[in-house]
């Protein structure tokens, strides 16, 4: 038997976590690390952290966060975007 994991996506906008991709508005309060905590705690396998800044520095700041998540939470963290 096959075991599937569970990976719950993150959109990242300007260092705030959002609801999607089409809709930036902040999800819960917006903060990727109490994400990443709750979603380990609660028994997700991974992250897929997807980055929707639209300028290099946004980018540098989502690397930044993603570093961060990775410290804060005890799972795998991937990210594109």
């Amino acid at each position: 038997m096959t075991q599937k994991e569970l990976l719950i996506p993150i959109f990242l906008k300007d260092g705030k976590a959002v609801k999607d991709w089409k809709d930036f508005s902040l999800f819960l309060e917006g903060d990727p690390k109490s994400l990443a905590q709750y979603y380990d705690n609660h028994g997700a396998d991974g992250i897929l952290c997807f980055d929707l800044s639209d300028s290099e520095e946004g980018h540098e700041q989502s690397i930044r966060i993603l570093k961060e998540m990775a410290c804060t939470a005890d799972l795998p963290i991937f990210g594109g975007g």
